[in-house]
């Protein structure tokens, strides 16, 4: 078994154990791949579900919205928006349920080139993670680990990105470490790197989501 494809099966075993719900899905919307929660989550449709193989939201304004993010975390031409609409995408879409619960938050962000999820689904171009606010949103005791095999991170890099998705700067990082700030600024650059993202605020924004997966301890 190659290296990447270790990774891969790493990964699937990960997401199995997580109760936020991930799935990929390709500039179409066609599900690619889901982990059980998502599976859940669709076979609920309340607020999501598959039509043809491919996501749709019950609700036409977050379709639309769905669409826009989608489009954008593809590099896709985006139509102009209409009259009294989105200014423009969001890559967090509210998707309202036809029940009683609170909205689900889907963030939609782009998949990177070598992120290990590809392994298992190769003509995947988006990440999306499903929150449901009703759940809660304990502390995730294992952020540095999930990281570090999500985005292939060393564990010095993956302390670091942790810390980051919490809101820390580098210097104060540096001073928890007990480091130097050049060795912080060379893991960041490492980090951008390997996530594919290009401004702190990009990558901040992608370990937020990445952090906000609560592992199930069941």
């Amino acid at each position: 078994m190659d290296e990447a494809h270790a990774a891969a099966n790493d990964f699937e075993a990960l997401l199995a154990r997580i109760e936020t719900a991930v799935l990929t899905i390709d500039a179409g919307l066609r599900l690619r791949f889901a982990n059980p929660a998502a599976d859940l989550l669709l076979r609920r449709g309340d607020g999501l579900r598959l039509s043809r193989g491919a996501l749709i939201a019950l609700k036409p304004s977050n379709m639309h919205a769905l669409r826009l993010a989608v489009a954008a975390a593809t590099a896709q031409p985006i139509d102009p928006p209409r009259q009294g609409r989105n200014r423009g995408p969001n890559n967090v879409v509210t998707i309202e349920r036809n029940g009683h619960g609170s909205p689900y938050r889907a963030t939609v962000l782009p998949l990177a080139q070598r992120h290990a999820v590809r392994e298992l689904a190769p003509h995947a171009e988006v990440v999306v993670f499903i929150e449901d606010p009703d759940t809660g949103a304990p502390e995730n005791p294992a952020a540095e680990d999930l990281l570090r095999r999500a985005f292939h991170l060393t564990l010095g890099e993956a302390r670091l990105a942790a810390q980051l998705a919490r809101g820390i700067s580098l210097t104060e990082a540096a001073d928890t470490f007990g480091v130097t700030r050049n060795t912080v600024r060379a893991q960041l650059r490492s980090i951008f790197d390997k996530t594919e993202a290009r401004r702190q605020s990009d990558l901040v924004r992608l370990l937020h989501s990445a952090c906000s997966l609560r592992i199930s301890l069941n």
